[in-house]
């Protein structure tokens, strides 16, 4: 059975762990399989995932997005949403990304298509409250994880600058999940 929300009244309503990727910072099996090679890979200083995480933000008050949590790094976002269908999701992703990428060009002068995120996103439904707690505290711990790859200032600016902002967007972690957590 699929989880609800406390917040959903629709029965088709879940929540999914959604991550999307910055452009060429990883490379599929299917890349590979067909001999793609990647370019530079997009990855975003301190002050760029701030500028992201802002953007994030806006986009998630401007179309009411029912998003908790989430992180975002120099090669990736992770975040929570709530969404009827795959479809809706898949919207609300396009939104996001969208509005960020153009966000980023517009901060850097790029004209033209310059791609910030890779063409896809990687979707796992949450099914239980065991595993949106869990999710929850993957996505707000996730700069931990990858501190030794990308250094303390991680930490730092997680806590310091882009969790204020998430905060402002979805509010604290748990706010409007007590009845799950």
């Amino acid at each position: 059975m699929d989880f609800l929300g406390p917040a959903d009244s629709d029965a088709n309503t879940m929540y999914w762990l959604v991550t999307f990727v910055t452009h060429n910072s990883r490379v599929s099996d299917r890349m590979r399989r067909f001999g793609v090679k990647p370019g530079v890979a997009t990855i975003l200083p301190a002050n760029d995932q701030v500028l992201i995480a802002k953007a994030l933000a806006q986009t998630i008050r401007t179309h009411s997005l029912a998003v908790p949590a989430f992180n975002v790094l120099p090669d990736h976002v992770h975040i929570i949403i709530a969404a009827d269908s795959e479809s809706e999701l898949a919207e609300q992703v396009r939104r996001l990304k969208g509005y960020s990428a153009y966000v980023f060009r517009k901060s850097h002068n790029l004209v033209g298509s310059g791609h910030v995120w890779a063409e896809k996103f990687n979707r796992r439904p949450i099914r239980n409250a065991d595993s949106l707690r869990s999710m929850l505290g993957y996505v707000s711990e996730n700069h931990v994880k990858h501190a030794a790859r990308w250094g303390p200032g991680i930490e730092k600016t997680w806590i310091e600058r882009i969790r204020p902002i998430v905060e402002s967007a979805c509010g604290p972690y748990t706010a409007g999940l007590s009845e799950v957590l």
